[in-house]
């Protein structure tokens, strides 16, 4: 994969997993650590906890998932 280089070489075909790494990455994680610095009460309950940890392993499973989708089928198929 090329995707450090991918206005460089023009392959935007991993555009998408750049998008959703950007938003479900930075920006939503971002807005859960502003909540949880405003309300430390919900930070320290069970699904405050639950909510990092499925957070840590779903947005990577998530981007890796399709990552493969857009590599491995071809256009025609994906829509």
């Amino acid at each position: 994969m090329e995707s450090a280089c991918m206005g460089i070489t023009e392959n935007l075909q991993l555009i998408a997993v750049h998008t959703h790494a950007n938003l479900l990455g930075w920006v939503s994680f971002a807005l859960a650590g502003i909540i949880y610095t405003l309300l430390p009460q919900c930070s320290l309950s069970i699904l405050g906890k639950l909510h990092f940890w499925l957070y840590v392993f779903g947005v990577p499973s998530y981007l890796i998932g399709q990552a493969m989708k857009l590599e491995l089928l071809p256009l025609s198929v994906q829509r």
